[in-house]
């Protein structure tokens, strides 16, 4: 055991040594030696997110599926990108929550429609206008940049209430109003047979249910939603 526990120490030390830096994980807060794929979080971390209960599927709305319960250590990395505005932490989370997400889709999609080649398309649920300025960036942007699909962003945001604080009624109420399909983005990129709508956390359903109702008027054949965290 002491034996072991001698050599972990001397290889950090030497990994230490050898990369010449270290970073603080910003979920724990610990010092730990930068991951290439899992930038700004620790190993641990990324090992709790990877192995966290879930995804889950809301009963209403079979077409939503969320990695994790929005608890935990995935609180703290929403706020830590939203709230903070670390936007590195996107690469790590929809690596580790989202993408296996997106590759269940397209196996879905491969089982029941062998016919049907052309990849799906990425449509992020644009995020508030006052959140997207004060941050710099749209989080759900961020983190579906991440997937191996091409983002088309074929629904628009305008100002609004916040959906936040809303209740069930309200939040549907208010996405009705804010969230419109973009004609100019369609008629350049054209509509998509297949389309998997990118969102951080699911409430009500509201938001990412009207995106999809958004994309049906267009023409989009199917969709999809993945998030990475549900609001149960």
């Amino acid at each position: 055991m002491h034996g072991t526990l001698s050599h972990n120490v001397g290889h950090r030390l030497r990994r230490i040594l050898t990369t010449g830096s270290t970073e603080v994980c910003l979920l724990c807060g610990e010092t730990h030696i930068p991951v290439g794929n899992t930038p700004g979080i620790c190993r641990h971390c990324a090992f709790l997110l990877r192995h966290g209960p879930g995804p889950f599927t809301p009963e209403v709305h079979p077409g939503i599926v969320a990695a994790r319960i929005y608890e935990g250590a995935v609180v703290r990395g929403i706020e830590v990108l939203k709230i903070q505005g670390h936007r590195e932490i996107a690469a790590s989370f929809a690596r580790i929550l989202l993408l296996p997400l997106y590759e269940r889709c397209l196996r879905d999609w491969d089982q029941s429609d062998t016919f049907n080649t052309e990849p799906p398309v990425v449509v992020p649920v644009p995020g508030s206008v006052a959140g997207c300025r004060s941050r710099g960036f749209d989080q759900s942007i961020v983190l579906a940049r991440e997937l191996p699909s091409t983002i088309v962003p074929l629904v628009e945001r305008t100002r609004g209430t916040t959906q936040k604080q809303s209740n069930r009624d309200r939040r549907r109420e208010n996405a009705e109003h804010q969230y419109h399909g973009s004609r100019r983005v369609a008629a350049r990129r054209g509509i998509p047979e297949r389309a998997i709508i990118v969102d951080d956390v699911v409430t009500t359903g509201a938001s990412v249910c009207r995106c999809g109702e958004i994309l049906s008027e267009m023409g989009v054949r199917e969709w999809r939603v993945i998030a990475l965290a549900i609001k149960l």
